[in-house]
């Protein structure tokens, strides 16, 4: 079995604007080279195509803030359009539990 990497939620930030049809490239921008390179392996690995649109959150300036804890990501689903209170994030284990009730 290959060696997966471990995905949580980290941080939180108040976006200011979203861009739709954002060439995935775009994203990387500003990233440190190491990380960049990373990035660009694990998904031409995944056979993603860097030049497709993608939803691209603009946050606001200052506004990222780091979790006192991780919130894992259990599941195969994206973790995308986390639309949650603060209280929901402080309570949940892991983004299994902050779905949990919702309903769309």
């Amino acid at each position: 079995m290959p060696d997966r990497k471990r995905s949580a939620i980290t941080h939180i930030a108040e976006v200011e604007y979203t861009e739709i049809n954002v060439p995935r490239e775009k994203m990387l921008e500003g990233l440190p080279q190491n990380i960049k390179s990373e990035l660009v392996k694990h998904m031409n690995d995944r056979g993603v195509d860097l030049g497709a649109g993608h939803k691209h959150y603009v946050l606001k300036e200052g506004s990222l803030v780091a979790l006192a804890r991780e919130i894992e990501h259990v599941g195969n689903a994206g973790m995308v359009n986390f639309r949650t209170t603060m209280s929901e994030l402080l309570r949940s284990k892991d983004t299994k539990e902050m779905k949990k009730g919702r309903q769309a």
